[in-house]
């Protein structure tokens, strides 16, 4: 990471309204090829808002970039229910340093599980995961996604 980048780790409490309002803005873009955009905007206002939420956001030269969006469940159960680049920042490596900055604040809780849900076609977020230590939990079986956990968990 250069100088003028920088990985800032907040609760659900501490994030500001602006950085909510642009993670959900920023996953709406992203995922409309998926889900239609009115439907997925209230749904992701929400998810987005729950005070039980961790988020890491990634800044470059102070502007927001990217997020990663995790929940501590119970049962030492993790999820990640976002990860997210603002689209003229994908394939410049801040989706895998959001991730492998999480993998290793996950090193010190011990024995979690980390799982995550991505869409079956999803081909690329799906190679991506598996790259970073994640396979197919065959367990949950859904027509349109699956749920991938992290195999050193």
């Amino acid at each position: 990471m250069t100088t003028s980048e920088k990985i800032s780790s907040l609760s659900g409490y501490e994030i500001s309204e602006s950085n909510i309002a642009w993670c959900i803005e920023t996953t709406v873009d992203n995922m409309s090829i998926y889900v239609k955009k009115h439907l997925l905007k209230n749904a992701k206002k929400k998810s987005l808002q729950n005070k039980q939420n961790h988020f890491l956001l990634y800044f470059v030269e102070n502007e927001l970039k990217g997020f990663l969006m995790y929940r501590i469940e119970k049962n030492n159960v993790c999820f990640i229910y976002e990860i997210q680049v603002a689209r003229d920042y994908q394939r410049q490596k801040i989706g895998s340093k959001l991730l492998l900055n999480f993998l290793k604040n996950m090193e010190d809780i011990n024995k979690i599980e980390i799982f995550l849900n991505v869409y079956r076609s999803n081909e690329s977020a799906i190679r991506f995961y598996e790259a970073h230590g994640f396979v197919k939990d065959e367990r949950f079986n859904d027509i349109k996604s699956l749920i991938m956990k992290h195999k050193h968990s």
